[in-house]
């Protein structure tokens, strides 16, 4: 399932080169989208984390993962958690980008979730899902900001300058006709895997105990 999504990821990606070749109209991320950040409840104050279940909060770690979905993370909140510090919800099917230390790493939301502060979400994007998170895959983060050898980090300020393309309607339409069935593809492929390795974890839990 891992390489038929990654098939599908590269021919929706040259489907994409394709269409917008000749496309030159750029715009702002803050103009398509609200850039919005997401934070940390103190970590000297461990009842607001769970290693088990809670509220999904995503960390660039979990942004490593294979897949154009972000379906789960490897540390929970709980629910007053979100509510004490105010942290931002992030609605299923939207972008979300790491801008600190580790840039450009680009997934889609599965579902509602929270992120922490080194990840920016594009709410209420104007543009469809599928276009932004293919687009952003390709960005050339390395133009935007200061780096090092050791570290490279750009703030939110320079996230909402990102110059996102623009098309026309026509070549958007075009585009979404081609890439709306792919994403659900890939969207199934992976809630598979997910559930086949849950599957799996069962019974060698109850193997081994």
């Amino acid at each position: 399932m891992l390489s038929t999504n990654t098939n599908l990821e590269e021919i929706n990606k040259l489907y994409f080169s394709n269409i917008f070749k000749n496309t030159t109209n750029f715009i702002k991320a803050s103009d398509i989208a609200e850039i919005k950040i997401g934070k940390t409840p103190p970590r000297k104050e461990k009842k607001w984390f769970s290693s088990e279940k809670g509220q999904i909060w995503v960390s660039i770690k979990d942004m490593n993962s294979s897949g154009s979905f972000i379906l789960d993370s490897s540390e929970y909140l709980i629910n007053n958690a979100t509510n004490n510090f105010n942290i931002q919800k992030v609605s299923k099917n939207t972008v979300i980008l790491s801008f600190k230390l580790t840039i450009g790493r680009v997934k889609i939301t599965e579902q509602d979730m929270f992120t922490n502060e080194a990840i920016a979400q594009f709410k209420n994007a104007k543009l469809p899902f599928q276009f932004l998170y293919t687009y952003l895959k390709s960005f050339p983060y390395e133009t935007l900001g200061s780096t090092s050898s050791i570290a490279k980090s750009i703030n939110s300020k320079i996230v909402k300058n990102i110059p996102i393309l623009h098309p026309e309607k026509y070549e958007l339409d075009n585009y979404m006709s081609f890439a709306e069935p792919i994403f659900k593809e890939i969207e199934l492929h992976q809630l598979e895997n997910k559930k086949l390795l849950s599957i799996k974890d069962e019974l060698l839990h109850r193997f081994f105990n």
